[in-house]
């Protein structure tokens, strides 16, 4: 009983703690001012999110595509809309890897509403 506990609890240690994506989006160009940040596990898969209380107020995103640390073998790509429920122009943007840009590079600056996460094995 006593070693079934402790190996609960080991293993419960050695998970990982940390998720595979995370995005922060700013209301300010070069990471400043108001912020939101979002995350996930990174299983297989897509899903599309909103940007809540910051929609079409975005001027700045980082993004973190994986975390070889935790989670070795997936890595996800995000795609940010200009519509609700990741509908309208992406402004030709998919990022696959670690990235940060000023929206107003590619155009969006003020009008992401939703972005969609698509994650794949490596």
């Amino acid at each position: 009983m006593k070693l079934s506990l402790l190996l609960t609890a080991a293993a419960l240690t050695l998970a990982p703690t940390t998720t595979a994506w995370r995005v922060y989006f700013y209301q300010l160009k070069d990471g400043q001012g108001p912020s939101i940040t979002a995350s996930g596990p990174g299983g297989t898969g897509s899903a599309c999110h909103s940007v809540g209380s910051l929609n079409n107020k975005i001027s700045s995103v980082r993004w973190y595509s994986d975390n070889s640390e935790t989670n070795p073998t997936t890595r996800c790509c995000i795609s940010m809309y200009q519509g609700l429920g990741c509908t309208g122009t992406n402004w030709g943007q998919s990022w696959c890897r670690n990235r940060f840009a000023d929206t107003s590079n590619f155009g969006a600056d003020n009008q992401i509403s939703s972005y969609q996460t698509d994650c794949y094995k490596v």
